[in-house]
């Protein structure tokens, strides 16, 4: 009972600073994160540490396993000249397990969007919520639409009723359906990495009152045009991007080197195009990151001069809480070091895989028919699985405070201390 009832103290602690946060126009709320320990988020980070390794190990498994068994070197007539490529090929039957992996993943990304998105709009008060639990929402939708087993359920079906033979006949539609299935996969990845990222990484730089009036409308609008151009490039100059900034340009480069026939005036030209456009959204990025930081830095160092000089009986002009400058400090280290970790691995992973699988589907395709496929053709489950990961601890450090143990992630638990 003493347990408890300190319990139900430290719970209503929370709810008295949150309202206290509330009257000052603080707009950062308390979150799961501040709750728990300095032990508590350095094992998390740690974690989430190994797991960026074993992606690694993992990228690297996979590339070495598609050399040794799924490619082979094929002698190919492509138009006027004959050519010795290496090409990479599932069989039907891996298909129908990298189908069924997907799946797996797809419910496990279901079940985590609902669980949160439940948790918060059911189970706490709407004025306790932040924008970084909305965005939350967002970017786990995103990840749920981005992974779509659709194609995938579709494929299992066919090998299950054909016994293993699935044969796909060609569809005078093919090639809308891909264009289609592209713009709606980048746009939910872009939804879930840049826009959620950008967002958040600008609203610490807001700790009071409401976001600005056009805090939306230059993220928003910038990366609508960056999805639009990728459309451009397809539907003009038969080029598939990467969903990741500059890898386009660095594949184009890898496939027309070594074949100088396949270099096209327009078609690099385009490319660079977009490559000068992420490189503009990621600068503009690096450049609200570090103004945050400053920021934050900033207010850290003022409440501190603050705090001494009332300490000396000097006074001081510092118009924020203790409580308000830790949620903010401690909520911006832990946010910015485990997004510098989570996104260069997931690069680092993706570039891996897709310069370490044979390109010779890429150099056919562009030979014959003028396509450029300058991404990988399907996303690896381990890079799917690591996305969700990435979600669930994501959202477990912005569930609220009042989330103890697994059933804090479906209604509000006592906090014990």
């Amino acid at each position: 009972d003493g347990e408890e009832g300190s319990g139900e103290r430290r719970e209503s602690m929370w709810a008295v600073r949150e309202k206290a946060s509330a009257r000052s126009g603080y707009r950062r709320v308390q979150t799961k994160l501040n709750v728990l320990t300095q032990a508590e988020r350095q094992s998390l980070w740690t974690r989430q540490l190994v797991i960026a390794a074993l992606l690694l190990v993992g990228a690297v498994a996979e590339v070495i396993i598609v050399q040794l068994f799924y490619s082979e070197t094929v002698e190919q007539q492509l138009v006027d000249e004959v050519l010795n490529i290496r090409v990479y090929r599932l069989t039907p039957y891996m298909l129908y397990v990298y189908s069924i992996l997907v799946v797996v993943v797809f419910v496990f990304a279901l079940a985590m969007f609902l669980t949160y998105t439940q948790r918060i709009l059911l189970h706490s008060h709407a004025k306790m919520r932040s924008h970084e639990q909305m965005w939350g929402m967002l970017r786990n939708g995103a990840l749920l639409l981005y992974i779509n087993p659709i194609p995938y359920v579709v494929f299992i079906t066919k090998y299950l009723a054909t016994a293993g033979n699935v044969i796909d006949p060609p569809s005078n539609g093919l090639k809308q359906m891909i264009a289609l299935g592209k713009v709606f996969k980048s746009s939910m990845f872009i939804a879930g990495t840049y826009l959620y990222f950008w967002t958040c990484v600008h609203s610490f730089r807001v700790p009071k009152g409401p976001l600005p009036r056009l805090f939306y409308i230059p993220k928003i609008g910038l990366l609508i045009v960056y999805i639009l151009l990728g459309q451009v490039l397809f539907w003009r100059y038969g080029v598939t991007v990467s969903e990741l900034p500059l890898l386009s340009f660095l594949y184009l480069v890898r496939i027309c080197v070594p074949h100088s026939s396949l270099w096209r005036r327009e078609v690099v030209l385009a490319v660079v195009s977009y490559a000068l456009l992420e490189l503009f959204i990621v600068l503009w990025i690096a450049r609200d990151v570090l103004l945050t930081h400053w920021d934050v830095a900033e207010e850290q160092q003022v409440f501190i001069s603050n705090a001494e000089s009332a300490e000396n009986g000097n006074g001081g002009s510092y118009s924020g809480t203790a409580d308000e400058c830790s949620i903010r400090v401690r909520s911006w280290r832990f946010f910015s070091k485990h997004h510098a970790l989570v996104y260069p691995a997931y690069y680092i992973a993706y570039s891996i895989i897709l310069f370490g699988t044979p390109a010779g589907a890429s150099i056919s395709a562009a030979k014959m028919w003028s396509l450029y496929l300058l991404a990988l053709p399907r996303t690896p489950v381990l890079l799917l699985a690591y996305w969700l990961g990435y979600a669930v601890v994501e959202s477990f450090v912005n569930l609220p405070p009042d989330s103890s143990g697994l059933k804090g992630w479906f209604v509000p638990t006592t906090i014990t201390a």
